[in-house]
């Protein structure tokens, strides 16, 4: 299409959503309507018509766009079809979801419980101000724990935290498969609450790791 980057953003995509794939998407939640339509507007067939692109490339990238879009529609399907299994947190910090137990590291449960007990959801950049419940739960999780691991997780959030909740969030989809996978993972919006859309009636944890101290 010819794009010159050193126009205004304007030129080049549609600021507001319509469901073209040339979106910008400033707000990555419209990521998901341009890939349901998996179209690409009259006016953006029309540039690439006068930029003398070939109908046969037009032709090819429309197929591959509504192969995601047929694909997406059948992962939503499944997914609102698969029901979360019951999720048990022992004393011991063992965590059992359905029959399968659930391996992480004492740092990635303790991240992954903090987010379990706040269903509310938590913003990144007010994870400083949880740092003792943090901690309290990390000294549950782990013999000898180091304070300062926790505050490395909570000072840094563009790296040390967004690390380990990546990693925390890969070994579940590992362990558990999708779509399952999808109610178990901290999932959401940079600068908007994170969370774990796991239905608290399906998990059984003591109260010891309900701790709320920040």
């Amino acid at each position: 299409m010819k794009f010159d980057l050193s126009e205004n953003m304007e030129v080049n995509f549609h600021m507001d959503s319509i469901g073209c794939m040339n979106d910008f998407c400033e707000n990555k939640s419209q990521i998901i309507l341009k890939l349901r339509t998996a179209d690409l507007c009259l006016s953006c067939l029309q540039r690439l018509d006068d930029n003398g692109v070939a109908s046969g490339i037009i032709m090819q990238s429309l197929a591959i766009f509504e192969k995601i879009r047929s694909q997406l529609k059948f992962w939503q399907g499944l997914s609102r079809n698969a029901k979360p299994k019951k999720l048990t947190i022992t004393d011991k910090g063992k965590i059992q979801i359905g029959e399968l137990e659930l391996r992480l590291t004492p740092l990635e449960k303790t991240i992954w419980v903090f987010f379990l007990s706040h269903p509310e959801g938590i913003r990144l950049a007010e994870l400083d101000e949880y740092e003792m419940e943090i901690f309290s739960l990390y000294q549950l999780m782990k013999i000898r724990a180091a304070r300062e691991n926790i505050q490395k997780l909570v000072d840094n959030i563009d790296g040390n935290f967004s690390y380990n909740k990546s990693r925390l969030n890969k070994k579940i989809r590992d362990q558990i498969g999708e779509p399952l996978a999808h109610y178990y993972c901290i999932t959401g919006i940079p600068g908007e609450k994170f969370s774990i859309p796991l239905e608290r009636t399906f998990v059984s944890m003591p109260d010891d790791f309900q701790v709320n101290q920040a």
